[in-house]
């Protein structure tokens, strides 16, 4: 995805760089071993999962949200796939999803206040994906 996205002009340009001996995306590679070394040395396996997992609900979170979104906002855009149950299928699946995150978040918050981590790992999990946000305004601004 980094090297599709330097290509298109949509992150640093060293990192579309194709290797010229082995015709791979090496750069892009190299800058995905060192997030992954970051990572490593930030906490342990379970810290990780934990922060992955949590965020990556977080973001299907807003994925079936958006269903609403764009059907309120496109409602006669053509739809060559239909949500099936549509709307008592994805409400029930906003409704386990915030349940689900509120209950991670709170147990997360009972963790740390109690001692027993160093850290609120799904607070840590959006603070390390909200560090792409700027990435994402300069990118936007550099290459409207």
């Amino acid at each position: 995805m980094t090297f599709a996205m330097a290509q298109e002009g949509k992150f640093f340009a060293f990192a579309g760089k194709v290797h010229p001996k082995y015709n791979t995306p090496g750069n892009a590679m190299l800058l995905h071993l060192v997030w992954m070394i970051v990572m490593v040395f930030s906490g342990s396996f379970y810290i990780l999962a934990d922060m992955y997992i949590f965020v990556t609900w977080l973001f299907n979170l807003m994925l079936v949200a958006g269903v609403f979104i764009l059907r309120k906002k496109m409602p006669d855009a053509k739809r060559p796939y239909k949500v099936w149950g549509y709307p008592v299928v994805p409400i029930i699946a906003l409704l386990c999803t915030t349940l689900y995150l509120v209950i991670t978040l709170y147990n997360d918050i009972n963790a740390y206040t109690s001692g027993k981590t160093n850290l609120i790992n799904s607070v840590f999990g959006i603070a390390l994906t909200a560090i792409g946000i700027p990435f994402y305004f300069y990118f936007k601004k550099k290459y409207k």
